[in-house]
Order: structure tokens, then sequence, then C-alpha cells
């Protein structure tokens, strides 16, 4: 099972994510740190779904993000803890489109690698069949 400090570590991302405190939440990062955001038939159509590699990447969907949507509401709820520093949480956002102003809300699991402490990869899953909506033909 992960260990309760792993755990600790993925609540204090998340909540320096939604402060949006990037440098800190970088530091709980390895620097080879993967990022895998609900890949599939959605790239290039929401801007900020890909594969991102290290605090470039990572800053790069961060900028993505942040230049299409809103963030009207973010939770977390249930976290599953794995073998070898694997975690997984639940939750869901309450995004709303800038260049629409459609609102749209996304639940997803967030798969987490850990190693020595710092977390090494990241995939996120959910449907982004509501987001794809939001951003086809815009």
């Amino acid at each position: 099972m992960a260990s309760n400090t792993d755990i600790a570590t993925i609540e204090e991302w998340f909540r320096l994510l939604a402060e949006g405190d990037y440098d800190a939440m970088h530091a709980l990062h390895t620097d080879d740190i993967v990022w895998e955001v609900v890949t599939g038939g959605s790239e290039g159509i929401v801007p900020w779904l890909g594969r991102f590699e290290g605090r470039t990447g990572i800053d790069e969907c961060l900028r993505l993000f942040s230049e299409a949507v809103e963030s009207e509401r973010f939770e977390t709820g249930e976290i599953l803890s794995g073998p070898d520093g694997v975690i997984v949480v639940l939750g869901s956002a309450e995004l709303r489109a800038f260049h629409n102003d459609v609102r749209f809300r996304i639940e997803f699991a967030e798969f987490f690698r850990m190693r020595e402490g710092r977390i090494s990869f990241v995939k996120v899953y959910g449907d982004s069949g509501a987001a794809r909506t939001a951003f086809e033909g815009r």
C-alpha cells in the first residue's frame, strides 16, 4: 500500500494546484514526471488534453488549461491506495469555456505513481465528451 506520507503528498499537490502555486507543486514532482491527461479521441479538440513531460510540459498543460477554461468548482473525493506507491483520486470539476461561455462537468480518476516520495507519473481518466462538445467547432 502507498504510505500515509505519499497520500499526504497527493493531498498537498491538489491543494497547491487549486491555489495556482505551481512552483511549490513542481517541488512534489520528479524531474522526469509524465502527465497523460485524458488522452484519446478528444486530443486536438480540447486544448489541454495529451501527454506532457517534465516541468516545461506540465507548465504547457497548465497554460493551455488556464487560457481555455475557468474552474468554477473542483472537488476531490475518495483516495484509493495500491501497492508500490500507486494512488488513485476520484473527483469532479465544473468548468466554463472562455470562448463560448459553455459550462460543463467532468468526473475524473487521477492515477498517480510515486517514486522516492515524489510524484513521477499522473494519468487522468475521465469522460472528455462534455469538454469536447464545448470545444468542437470553435
